[in-house]
C-alpha cells in the first residue's frame, strides 16, 4: 500500500489512521447534539424509574400497614370475645351494670 500511495503521490496510510478522519465542525456538533440528547434521555429515564420504585415502595408500606392493622383488629375482636364484651360470634352485646 505504501508503494501504491507513492506512486499515486499521496502519504501513506498506517494502522488506524486509514479509516479515520479529522471530521468537521458540523461533525463535532452533531456528535455532541446526540450525546445531549441521549444523556437527557437517559436521565429522564433514569427518573422515571426511581419515581416508579418510590412509589411501589410506599404502596408496599401501606400494605404491610393494612395487614399490621387487620391483625391488630382481629386481635382485639378475640380479646373481647373472652373478656365478654362481645358474643361468641364476634357481635357487640350491651354490656349490663347491676
Amino acid at each position: 500500500m505504501a508503494k501504491e500511495a507513492k506512486d499515486l503521490g499521496e502519504d501513506s496510510k498506517f494502522g488506524l489512521l486509514k479509516f479515520f478522519s479529522m471530521g468537521t465542525a458540523q461533525d463535532k456538533k452533531a456528535y455532541f447534539e446526540r450525546e445531549d440528547e441521549r444523556a437527557a434521555n437517559t436521565q429522564s429515564i433514569t427518573d422515571n424509574n426511581v419515581k416508579t420504585q418510590d412509589l411501589d415502595k410506599k404502596e408496599h408500606e401501606r400494605e404491610l400497614g393494612r395487614l399490621r392493622q387487620q391483625k391488630r383488629r382481629g386481635l382485639l375482636k378475640v380479646q373481647e370475645i373472652k373478656t365478654g364484651e362481645r358474643s361468641p360470634g364476634g357481635t357487640k352485646r350491651k354490656v349490663w351494670s347491676r
